[in-house]
């Protein structure tokens, strides 16, 4: 039997081609998304300094557990002042009892009680003791603060010394390079000898040699950045300004800094958590005394419809709490542990605190003479390069004032990155750094 064919000759052939389009133009795309991934996953994350900040405050796992423990010594506190208030409670029963005689009787009741607590030392101790411990962790989260902000101020300080070492290695590079040219046309032109030769090109290796330490600096650099951000994404991170830097105070009460630092003021809080658990501890062996009040209904049908309420005094006197007099021993032993300590970490702060300061402004100091020596080995470079180029100094001489640079330039940038490591510590210790 003939088939009806509705296609024309060529229409597969046409749909071959528009299928080919549409999978080659699909394959186009995908390579271009694929591309712009990889390309955004190779590219540097630009972060400023206040951007940094930000990051550590909303991402740090440190800081955020500290917060949370506050949180969670606010409630604990809170809840401990609610057994103050008076306490109400409903309660709704129903009993039944027989006899030999087959006899049955049911009993409804529908109550509604009061406690109130009149006088419980263990429960005022506990509310004592949970505002220590709410104090503790808010100084506590404070002294995180400090030294997270600090470790961040000392993590972008290093990625700023990193970046820059690699930018200046490339630059000894092709430095050394010209020199070693330079030199080696003088060997071809016989006024120089194959030992400076030798000693260029060794120079011109170890400048190649720097620059691959300082790119795995670099990259280390930036991994210790983003996991103190908290950062997901595997990529690199570049730094696009420098921490905030202020001058060293030249009057400075170190006693009142001591006090004053975080530190020392979680060690404190903690020294009084320890007096109020001794507090807390005691509570067990005194009496407590409650006011309990019930009115209701009761009878033998549902809804019960007869009256009856009680009022009533309670007075409770514990003996023989053998475990509560061991409480109270091993509290009132924390509680000197807790004072000795303090005591202890009161001195020590403050001689941090002392040789935090004397670093702080000698580090200012080496800044500015360092940037001075800087200044004077480039000028004594260019001036040396000029003299050996005619012949009026030698090799040697030529070749320490070249090195002579070369450590100068990178002594600046080492100095000026102790004196960020300075201040950071400084104000890590005296709390200076919030977010």
């Amino acid at each position: 039997m003939p088939r009806l064919i509705l296609s024309k000759p060529g229409t597969s052939r046409t749909f071959s081609r528009a299928g080919k389009f549409v999978f080659y133009l699909f394959f186009y795309l995908n390579s271009v998304c694929i591309a712009k991934a990889l390309a955004e996953a190779r590219s540097p994350l630009s972060l400023n300094w206040k951007e940094a900040t930000s990051l550590l405050a909303q991402k740090n796992p440190a800081l955020q557990a500290a917060r949370q423990n506050v949180r969670s010594a606010e409630v604990k506190h809170g809840a401990a002042k609610w057994q103050l208030v008076p306490q109400l409670s409903a309660e709704f029963s129903l009993d039944r009892s027989g006899s030999e005689t087959g006899s049955q009787l049911s009993n409804y009741a529908a109550t509604l009680g009061l406690r109130q607590n009149l006088f419980n030392f263990s429960d005022f101790a506990g509310i004592q003791e949970t505002r220590a411990k709410l104090q503790a962790e808010q100084a506590a989260f404070h002294s995180a603060q400090a030294v997270l902000v600090g470790d961040l101020k000392r993590a972008f300080a290093t990625l700023v010394f990193t970046q820059s070492s690699v930018e200046l290695s490339e630059s000894i590079i092709q430095r050394r390079r010209q020199n070693l040219e330079l030199v080696t046309l003088r060997f071809e032109g016989g006024r120089e000898n194959a030992g400076s030769v030798e000693l260029s090109r060794a120079n011109f290796l170890e400048s190649e040699l720097s620059k691959s330490q300082a790119d795995n600096a670099l990259v280390l650099a930036q991994a210790q950045l983003g996991t103190l951000l908290d950062l997901e994404e595997v990529r690199p991170i570049r730094v696009t300004d420098k921490p905030p830097l202020t001058p060293p105070p030249l009057q400075v009460d170190f006693e009142s800094l001591a006090r004053q630092a975080p530190e020392l003021k979680k060690i404190v809080y903690e020294e009084e958590l320890s007096r109020a658990a001794v507090r807390s501890a005691w509570g067990k062996l005194i009496p407590a005394v409650n006011l309990n009040a019930n009115l209701g209904k009761q009878g033998e049908r549902f809804f019960p419809e007869g009256d009856r309420w009680t009022v009533g005094v309670s007075l409770s006197i514990p003996f023989g709490n053998g475990v509560a007099y061991y409480n109270v021993a091993a509290a009132k032993a924390a509680a000197q542990s807790s004072f000795y300590r303090r005591v202890d970490a009161t001195r020590t702060i403050r001689d941090r605190i002392r040789a935090a300061h004397n670093f702080y402004v000698e580090s200012d100091k080496a800044v500015q003479v360092a940037q001075v020596f800087l200044k004077a080995a480039r000028l004594r470079a260019q001036i040396s390069r000029q003299k050996y180029e005619t012949g009026l100094i030698s090799f040697d001489e030529w070749d320490r004032i070249e090195t002579d640079l070369v450590n100068r330039e990178t002594a600046f940038l080492r100095t000026s990155r102790d004196r960020v490591f300075a201040e950071a510590d400084w104000e890590s210790l005296i709390g200076g750094l919030n977010l």
